[in-house]
């Protein structure tokens, strides 16, 4: 639909119909204007139905809101209504910019907040895990010096074990040359004394041998509890 039409059964507040077509100067505002229209027209999307209550009929039958007020800022200024027209859509792009640039970088300083505290929590958690290995390693190497010493107190039961044995031994051959003395000439009572003193000697040391391997038990469950509990935080 040419200009002329959109304003052809308009409202009376309009402007007169001057179209460009017919002006005297029709042969530079005819291209110009035909030029403007089509290229605002695909900026702007046609608002033909349903119709604005305040907008006339003519405009709303196949018309776009671009082409109807380039249209009647083409009857008043002529070409330099082509420019306000222009000038007030360069405004509001560049208004529209601004505002979307502003907002583009709000939301990069705010990314880039965000970014900081996501770096500092990455090394927090960093040095949370280096804290927990370096904990994990201490808690393995007190775990190794538990099971040693457990092993080192079961060798000691085992070697005060067999001394127990050999005061037993020394014990019983005492008994035995005691028993022989109407044969032969020994001292009866102090050999027979001195072989109860072995033997509670050996009970003695058997006892002791009995309580460092219970206590190489415990060391060794506790050494067990700290290996879980180590492979637990670790997970």
């Amino acid at each position: 639909m040419p200009f002329n039409q959109a304003t052809k059964n308009a409202q009376p507040f309009l402007l007169p119909q001057l179209s460009p077509w017919r002006s005297p100067r029709g042969f530079l505002q005819a291209p110009t204007t035909l030029i403007a229209h089509l290229s605002l027209q695909v900026c702007f999307v046609p608002t033909s139905r349903p119709r604005l209550f305040f907008l006339p009929a003519a405009w709303s039958d196949n018309d776009t809101m671009a082409g109807f007020f380039l249209e009647q800022m083409m009857q008043r200024f002529g070409l330099f209504g082509i420019g306000i027209y222009a000038g007030t859509i360069i405004l509001c792009m560049v208004s529209w910019t601004i505002t979307m640039a502003t907002a583009w970088r709000a939301n990069a300083e705010t990314e880039h907040a965000n970014a900081t505290v996501w770096r500092a929590n990455a090394e927090t958690e960093h040095a949370n895990a280096i804290a927990r290995r370096a904990d994990a390693a201490t808690r393995q190497a007190t775990i190794v010096a538990h099971q040693v010493y457990a092993t080192a107190q079961e060798a000691v039961a085992d070697a005060w074990d067999e001394n127990a044995t050999f005061l037993e031994t020394c014990a019983n051959i005492w008994e035995s040359i005691a028993s022989l003395g109407n044969l032969v000439e020994t001292p009866v009572d102090t050999m027979r004394t001195a072989a109860v003193t072995i033997r509670a000697t050996a009970t003695t040391m058997r006892a002791a041998a009995t309580d460092l391997r219970g206590s190489a038990a415990e060391i060794r469950a506790a050494a067990a509890a700290a290996i879980i509990s180590s492979e637990t935080a670790n997970e």
